[in-house]
């Protein structure tokens, strides 16, 4: 019986009303409007799968077409990596639950349709109710409990696979860019002229110092690439002239000026990795010799060893020497007294001199230098080289992020200066250094090729006794030097051109930058198939079932309802009477009733059998 006091609520205890044979689910009429769930309601888990798969296909479109962003977006990953990653978990927890939200619905209609249908199991209801809530229900029986654990773990790897999928990823990739160089061919080095001028004068910039005679500005530096020209391991690493932060990586061969100079438009973004491009220029080579009948020469000019003067004793004063002779390319017919001569001053000995005489003959195309030595460099004395321009293509190779430059052969070339007053001055620089770095103490040339000398001992592995060296690896040692000085002559030259108007012509290089695509394709495919696949599968279902038209609001999942029914369940029709005319409005199985609302719970274990019950009202 129902109580007539207002303030008290029925207790409703769970008894059989009897056995009854009418189901919640209809399977030939669509229910009454009021009956059936919202719109929404039944058609949010296709919208949802239905999102999901346009974002999905979205990132697909972007991977297939091979999207890259090198913009905001790189700039935003690298710069805030860990807010972007936070970023993504969010909007991937999000995703997984729009999907994860269609599947349990699809879950949930499915067995509630089945419940309005037959009687099941309190346990079948767990285990379902444990489906469609993602949850592990530990008093199932063991296999249910097992299947519903499984269930639960595979229902979070969507999110884990979105993440992959949104997550950007390095993704460097090459575009094409002009890059200004040293002009080759006919026109190029228009600025120099017919013999050793070193006009105009040098060009200071903030990127460095650029002169038209390198040895006159820059013989310390190229004495310390002869010093240095063989490596005693790996490869001979040295630093370009000018105040870019560059370096070669093996020979330089004279190209590859442009690097730090004219590249910086696309190389100071933070982006670029390296680039490569293709430049002419001159593989140059020093083959050497011994050549005992060298008419190469050191004489004494003047004789200071007894003159006295500025209160020094007469041994202190310097002497006057000087370099003379022909080389093998001479006018041997001319009189000696028209060649050219090299100056040195000294101590009275003269044992710390050494000279390096060249002669060029850009008609004939032969360029010879000779070194002409007294007692201190006596290994050196009477070697002779010529010098070798071979027009060639070069392979560039620079890399951006460690400032290094490598440079490979790729073949023959047109001759880059065919006027060759480039190889003129390249082979005059030899003596011209001679001349500005003997001092009357010791001469600085000397020195830089019997230090290379010792590298080149070390390099082979060989005792450090002078006298214990064979000619052929003095020789190759003399060779490594002079190509050293070459190479950095060209180099300085080039670098000329750049800053020279009517100098320069555009190459194109192929950069390689730094960008990023969002996801990875494993991931993409794998939101892909698993949005289309539960888009299929619930837009399917849909249609199959009239779009829910049949099955009635009631959800045994939700608590309250199941409760609340269960208890109304257990009235008598007396009881259901008075209850409709009471002061609880009739309920249509909506979860969102307010009816629910006004309904109290009262948990009880009774006196007498210690029965758990539940009275509500």
């Amino acid at each position: 019986m129902v109580s007539t006091d207002p303030d008290f609520r029925p207790e409703l205890e769970s008894r059989h009303s009897g056995e009854s044979q009418s189901f919640l689910v209809d399977q030939t009429h669509s229910l009454h409007p009021e009956l059936q769930e919202p719109l929404w309601q039944r058609l949010g888990p296709v919208a949802s799968t239905t999102l999901t798969t346009i974002i999905s296909l979205g990132i697909t479109i972007l991977h297939v077409r091979n999207y890259r962003d090198a913009g905001q977006l790189y700039v935003y990953t690298t710069a805030y990596r860990s807010t972007v990653q936070a970023f993504i978990h969010v909007i991937s927890t999000l995703l997984s639950f729009l999907w994860t939200y269609a599947v349990c619905s699809m879950i949930n209609r499915y067995s509630r349709r089945r419940f309005g249908k037959v009687a099941v199991s309190l346990d079948h209801l767990r285990f379902w109710s444990a489906l469609s809530s993602q949850r592990i229900d530990i008093n199932l029986p063991i296999y249910w409990a097992i299947v519903s654990a499984i269930f639960v773990a595979a229902f979070t790897l969507p999110a884990t696979i979105w993440v992959g999928a949104l997550t950007p990823q390095q993704s460097p990739f090459n575009q094409t860019v002009s890059l200004p160089i040293a002009k080759t061919g006919n026109g190029s080095y228009p600025f120099l002229i017919d013999g050793y001028n070193c006009g105009p004068a040098p060009t200071y910039q903030s990127n460095g110092t650029f002169s038209l005679c390198p040895a006159n500005h820059f013989s310390g530096s190229m004495l310390t690439s002869a010093r240095t020209a063989t490596p005693i391991t790996g490869s001979r690493n040295h630093t370009k002239f000018d105040a870019s932060r560059f370096q070669y990586i093996g020979r330089s061969y004279g190209v590859g000026s442009a690097s730090g100079l004219t590249d910086t438009k696309w190389t100071d973004n933070g982006r670029s990795v390296s680039y490569t491009y293709l430049e002419s220029g001159y593989n140059t080579s020093a083959r050497c010799i011994y050549n005992s009948s060298s008419d190469w020469r050191i004489d004494i000019a003047q004789d200071n060893s007894k003159v006295k003067g500025l209160g020094r004793p007469p041994q202190t004063m310097p002497s006057v020497f000087y370099a003379h002779g022909r080389l093998p390319n001479s006018n041997w017919s001319a009189p000696e007294d028209g060649l050219d001569t090299n100056f040195a001053f000294s101590d009275s000995s003269g044992d710390r001199i050494l000279s390096l005489g060249s002669h060029n003959d850009p008609d004939f195309d032969t360029y010879f230098v000779a070194v002409a030595a007294n007692e201190a460099y006596k290994s050196l004395d009477k070697i002779q080289c010529q010098i070798f321009f071979e027009p060639t293509t070069f392979s560039v190779a620079v890399n951006v992020e460690d400032a290094s430059t490598r440079i490979g052969h790729q073949g023959s070339a047109p001759d880059p200066e065919p006027r060759g007053l480039l190889k003129f001055r390249v082979a005059g620089a030899m003596d011209h250094i001679s001349e500005i770095s003997t001092t009357a103490i010791t001469s600085v040339v000397g020195d830089a090729l019997i230090d290379n000398l010792h590298n080149m001992q070390a390099h082979l592995k060989l005792p450090l006794e002078e006298d214990n060296l064979s000619d052929d690896i003095k020789l190759r040692a003399v060779e490594d030097s002079f190509n050293a000085i070459m190479d950095d002559f060209l180099v300085s030259m080039a670098s000329v051109a750049l800053t020279m108007p009517n100098a320069t012509m555009e190459t194109t290089a192929v950069v390689l930058e730094n960008a990023v695509q969002i996801g990875s394709r494993l991931y993409i495919i794998a939101t892909l198939i698993l949005n289309i696949l539960a888009l299929t599968l619930v837009v399917i279902a849909t249609v199959k079932e009239h779009y829910w038209t049949k099955l009635p609001m009631f959800d045994y999942t939700d608590l309250a309802s199941l409760s609340w029914a269960s208890a109304l369940g257990s009235y008598n029709s007396k009881d259901l009477k008075d209850l409709a005319e009471g002061t609880l409005r009739h309920w249509n199985g909506d979860p969102a009733d307010d009816v629910l609302r006004s309904v109290v719970a009262r948990f009880e274990m009774g006196p007498q059998d210690n029965q758990i019950r539940v009275k509500m009202g």
